[in-house]
């Protein structure tokens, strides 16, 4: 998902318009340094590409509720989460 809206980035950033918002849902793990070095190792250059994490219950309920699109815990798979691979506008 990161690579494609990387394509996006490099097509749209410099329009006034555009603009991305990540959510990560590790908050534990997903300092503000560890979402630094995602940016640089990704090549998320646009400063209106925000990389966010908070309560996980409020963003899968953002997810699910505010976007519609699913996002939920799942301990038997890698990660221990699964999401349906859509992209909100």
């Amino acid at each position: 998902m990161t690579k494609n809206l990387v394509q996006l980035q490099e097509e749209f950033g410099k329009s006034d318009a555009f603009g991305i918002a990540s959510f990560s849902i590790t908050p534990d793990y997903d300092t503000p340094q560890v979402l630094k070095e995602y940016a640089e190792k990704y090549g998320i250059t646009d400063m209106d590409w925000h990389l966010m994490t908070g309560d996980k219950e409020k963003i899968f309920d953002l997810a699910n509720s505010g976007f519609n699109i699913f996002a939920a815990e799942a301990p038997d798979v890698p990660g221990g989460f699964e999401h349906s691979g859509l992209f909100a506008w």
